[in-house]
């Protein structure tokens, strides 16, 4: 089940206005608080869900050329010398 961010800004908001008015008695105060945490500790969980939603549905450019084998040909084009004393010297 979704919730939206607006609904938990507005729980939010609401624990925080009780958190106000119960200031003086200290187990209410400390409930309204547990509430509050709860809340913004779903918030991160669903952004950084989020977050990796995205990070996984769009590879790097790293990640497509190491798929297309780029990567690996160019270095070992690159490091490819001519040893005339190999018996591979054609």
């Amino acid at each position: 089940m979704n919730v939206s961010s607006k609904a938990i800004l507005s729980k939010m908001e609401a624990e925080i206005t009780n958190a106000k008015h119960n200031h003086s008695n200290r187990e209410s105060l400390l409930r309204n608080v547990a509430n509050i945490k709860v809340l913004c500790e779903l918030l991160l969980d669903e952004s950084i869900e989020v977050a990796d939603n995205i990070s996984r549905a769009a590879p790097t450019v790293e990640e497509v050329e190491k798929m297309m084998g780029r990567t690996a040909n160019v270095e070992a084009e690159e490091n490819v010398s001519h040893n005339p004393k190999s018996i591979f010297d054609f």
